[in-house]
């Protein structure tokens, strides 16, 4: 493990559309530890009581059904816990928590696992499923984005169906609930998107992101958007992206990430590492 202590500031202003004042303060992004020795993890979210995190790890090609895929529990502090803490997956990339059940993506199936053991509880097709990639969880059911189709899904009661799907959601990526909607990122346009609930209408948050990637909400408003080819902005709706840390030279992919408090949790597929940064105004 590397400890970095550099420090990135990130300078923020003027007013979000609902006119409240987002990122007045000077936003500063400070990388903390590095956990190296992963193997292409994609999406990291932490257990109920925000203890540990999970990490999904490909372990291999996107889209190969090779039974290499794993989920490791890692401390908040950078350290393994349980490097195969769940297994016999082929591609696992997005994780959601809902009731005691991890959600993870597997390529065109959602594989239930009992968030306590580890242990498969069941694998639910995806028909139509192209390149399954983030999971979210609401108070609808586990929505799934596809991004080999356009399509999002839930799942809910058991059963997969189609939530929307649209030629604007080419290249889908990272879903974000809110209490009024959904917020999602595109790579193909590189867009943020709001799908408010209820409704089949996409409106554009902001644009000029290619393969956007993770996505999270700052308590202003603003967000922080990751391409996962190796570069974080921040997003004040409907301005022009800030590019807060670019990492494409180094080939440090930022992958779909967790923001949980102050501290950002950010997989890196390539070179198969979890960096940790400390966000503060």
């Amino acid at each position: 493990m590397r400890i970095l202590f550099i420090t990135l500031a990130l300078f923020a202003c003027e007013q979000n559309a609902a006119g409240q004042n987002a990122a007045d303060a000077r936003i500063t992004l400070e990388p903390g530890w590095v956990l190296d020795g992963l193997d292409s993890p994609e999406s990291v979210i932490p257990d109920k009581d925000g203890t540990f995190l999970y990490v999904s790890n490909v372990n291999g090609e996107g889209e190969a059904k090779d039974a290499n895929g794993y989920i490791a529990r890692v401390s908040l502090d950078g350290e393994i816990i349980e490097r195969n803490w769940a297994t016999d997956l082929d591609a696992p990339k997005g994780l959601a928590l809902a009731d005691g059940v991890l959600y993870v993506s597997d390529i065109d199936q959602l594989v239930l696992i009992d968030a306590r053991s580890g242990e498969v509880m069941d694998r639910v097709a995806v028909p139509g499923a192209d390149f399954l990639n983030d999971t979210a969880a609401t108070e609808g059911g586990v929505l799934v984005s596809d991004s080999g189709s356009a399509r999002i899904y839930q799942y809910k009661d058991g059963a997969i169906s189609v939530l929307i799907e649209d030629d604007r959601l080419s290249g889908v990526n990272g879903l974000l609930p809110a209490a009024d909607g959904l917020y999602i990122t595109t790579m193909t346009a590189g867009e943020l998107l709001f799908l408010a609930n209820g409704s089949t209408e996409l409106s554009v948050i902001a644009g000029g992101m290619p393969d956007a990637d993770g996505v999270a909400q700052l308590q202003d408003g603003s967000f922080l958007i990751s391409s996962w080819p190796g570069a974080l902005y921040h997003v004040i709706p409907n301005r022009e992206p800030r590019l807060l840390l670019d990492t494409a030279a180094a080939e440090i992919y930022l992958n779909d990430f967790y923001l949980l408090g102050d501290r950002l949790f950010v997989p890196n597929w390539r070179p198969g590492a979890l960096r940790s940064y400390r966000v503060t105004y």
